[in-house]
């Protein structure tokens, strides 16, 4: 994923709320600042405008770096459905659902 199209896609989410805890590297030295993101814990809410649903994230990892974007152990819900991936990265775009209201039904 390039940089701006990483940013334009921040751009699609409003309303977010929560907590994470990570580390945020500018680089080794001023004549290299590039930015790398570790969240290693991260609980949270927001609207995400490619989704009619409100998202809440209540587990999993995050990373960041000039190579790419990966999500580990992503946990949480849109709407009512469940989702779950054990790892994404830039190439994945798909994350695994479960409906509670059809998992209940006989």
């Amino acid at each position: 994923m390039s940089k701006s199209a990483f940013h334009q896609e921040l751009g699609h989410i409003k309303a977010i709320g929560g907590s994470a805890e990570g580390r945020l590297v500018l680089g080794e030295s001023l004549l290299s600042v590039k930015a790398k993101v570790d969240i290693s814990k991260m609980k949270f809410s927001a609207n995400y405008d490619r989704v009619p649903l409100p998202l809440t994230v209540d587990q999993g990892s995050f990373s960041y770096d000039e190579k790419g974007v990966s999500v580990k152990n992503l946990a949480g819900t849109i709407g009512t459905s469940a989702i779950f991936r054990p790892v994404c990265t830039d190439a994945d775009r798909e994350l695994l659902f479960s409906n509670p209201l059809r998992e209940s039904r006989p």
